[in-house]
C-alpha cells in the first residue's frame, strides 16, 4: 500500500508559547475585572468605563451592552438566566432582568463608597462589599439596600454566603469578617495574615478559601471561624480564587518580574498547587467555571481566556506565525516520522491526547524524529516541539 505523508503549514513562534488557556476575541482593550456565566454558553464580563460584555456562544464572540466613561465595574453576578447585578466605583449599581439586554443604573450611598463585590444568595437576598468597611444588604431583590455595622474601616474586597444568613467578607490588611445572622452582627476573625485578601470562595457549606496579595491563600474548614495558611509557592498577587468542587480550585493574579501572569490549580483541596501557563503578562483579574473543566479568565486590556479541559496541558493553541512539519505516514498505525524542516538545535518534543494527558516526552536534536505509536489508542493527538527560541505544534491521527 502506498504510504501517505502530510506536509502542513503550522504555527511557529519566538519565545514562550501559550498553553492550555485559549485567548478569546473580546473586541475591546479596556481592562476586565469580573466574569460570570449563567450556563455553558451565556456569560458576562465587566470592567473599566462600566463596560459590560455578553457572550451567547461560549466566548467565541462578545457584545458590549453597557459602556459609561468615567466609571468602572468591579463585580458581576447573576441569580438566574435573566436577573443579574453589577457594581463598581463611586457606588455604581446596575441590574438587569432580561438577560443583560438592558441595564438599569443608579449610584448608591451618595456615591461615597466604591463597591467591590456583589453576591446574591437567592432572588431576594443579596450583599455588597465595598470601601471603608462597607457591607450592605437587600431583602427585596436589590430595590432597597441597608448598610450594616462591620466595625472596620478597612476596604472589603469580597463577600460570599453559604446560606441567606451565614457568610464571610474579606479585605485589606488580612481582614476577615463572619456573620451567622444575616449581617445583624459581623465578627472579626483572625486570618493570620496582614496582606490584603482580595477574594473568597466556598467549596461546600463549611470549607472556604480566601486569597490575596503576595501569593496568600488561607483555608477554613469550619465556615470561616478559624483559618490556616496554605503554601502556594508564589509571591505574585492573587486577585481571585474559585473552587468548583471540594478538591479542585484555581487562583489567578498578577505577573511577577520575569514571569507570566499567575494561574495556579489545585486538585487536592489546596494542599498542592500547580502552575498553569497563562501565556501573558497582563494581570488576570477574574475567573469562573460554569462547569467542571470549562472555565474563563478575564484581565487587563480586554483579555479573555477559555479552557475546556480544566487547564490541562495542551498544545493545540499558540500565537500565529509560520513554519512547517511533515508526518509520514499520517494517519499513524505504528512507527512514523515527524520532520521539522526549519528546526535547529536541541528541543523537547511532547505528545498529548485530547484530554491533555502526556503520552511521551523526549529531547531531540535532529530535524527528523522516528517514533512508535504501536499500542496507543486510536484517536487524535497533538505534539509540540519547543526550546527557548521556537515552538512548533501540530496534530496527528492514530488509526
Amino acid at each position: 500500500m502506498k504510504s501517505i505523508c502530510s506536509l502542513l503549514l503550522v504555527l511557529l513562534v519566538t519565545g514562550t508559547a501559550m498553553g492550555q488557556w485559549i485567548p478569546q476575541s473580546s473586541g475591546v482593550k479596556k481592562s476586565l475585572h469580573s466574569v460570570y456565566f449563567t450556563d455553558l454558553d451565556k456569560g458576562y464580563a465587566v470592567g473599566d468605563s462600566a463596560l459590560i460584555l455578553k457572550t451567547t456562544n461560549g466566548g467565541t464572540s462578545w457584545t458590549a451592552y453597557y459602556d459609561a466613561a468615567g466609571s468602572y465595574l468591579q463585580s458581576v453576578r447573576f441569580v438566574n438566566a435573566d436577573t443579574g447585578y453589577a457594581v463598581g466605583g463611586s457606588g455604581l449599581y446596575l441590574k438587569t432582568t432580561n438577560g443583560g439586554q438592558t441595564w438599569s443604573s443608579q449610584y448608591l450611598f451618595n456615591m461615597f463608597y466604591n463597591l467591590n463585590c456583589v453576591y446574591f444568595v437567592n432572588i431576594y437576598v443579596g450583599y455588597i462589599a465595598g470601601s471603608g468597611g462597607l457591607i450592605a444588604k437587600t431583602e427585596d431583590g436589590g430595590t432597597t439596600w441597608t448598610i450594616q455595622t462591620t466595625n472596620t474601616t478597612n476596604s472589603l474586597l469580597a463577600v460570599a454566603f453559604t446560606t441567606p444568613t451565614t457568610g464571610v467578607a474579606v479585605g485589606w490588611s488580612g481582614t476577615v469578617l463572619l456573620t451567622a445572622n444575616g449581617g445583624t452582627t459581623w465578627l472579626t476573625q483572625t486570618s493570620g495574615t496582614a496582606f490584603h485578601l482580595a477574594s473568597i470562595s466556598f467549596s461546600d457549606g463549611v470549607t472556604a478559601y480566601a486569597a490575596g496579595y503576595r501569593g496568600t491563600v488561607i483555608k477554613s474548614t469550619d465556615g470561616g471561624y478559624t483559618w490556616a495558611p496554605l503554601s502556594t509557592g508564589t509571591i505574585q498577587n492573587i486577585y481571585q480564587v474559585f473552587f468548583n468542587n471540594l478538591s479542585t480550585g484555581y487562583v489567578v493574579g498578577a505577573k511577577n518580574t520575569g514571569s507570566e501572569s499567575l494561574i495556579l490549580k489545585t486538585e487536592n483541596s489546596g494542599t498542592d498547587w500547580t502552575v498553569q501557563s497563562s501565556g501573558t503578562n497582563l494581570a488576570l483579574q477574574g475567573v469562573h467555571f460554569p462547569a467542571i473543566g470549562l472555565g474563563y479568565i478575564v484581565g487587563d486590556s480586554g483579555l479573555i481566556m477559555k479552557t475546556t479541559n480544566g487547564g490541562a496541558v495542551g498544545i493545540n493553541n499558540v500565537p500565529a506565525g509560520s513554519g512547517s512539519y511533515k508526518i509520514c505516514p499520517n494517519p499513524v498505525k505504528g512507527q512514523f516520522t515527524i520532520e521539522f524542516p526549519e528546526f535547529s538545535g536541541t528541543a523537547t518534543l511532547s505528545i498529548v491526547n485530547t484530554e491533555g494527558k502526556e503520552m511521551l516526552s523526549l529531547q531531540v536534536s535532529e530535524r527528523k524524529v522516528q517514533l512508535d505509536f504501536s499500542g496507543k489508542p486510536s484517536g487524535i493527538y497533538y505534539f509540540r516541539l519547543t526550546n527557548d527560541k521556537t515552538s512548533v505544534t501540530g496534530k496527528l491521527v492514530k488509526e
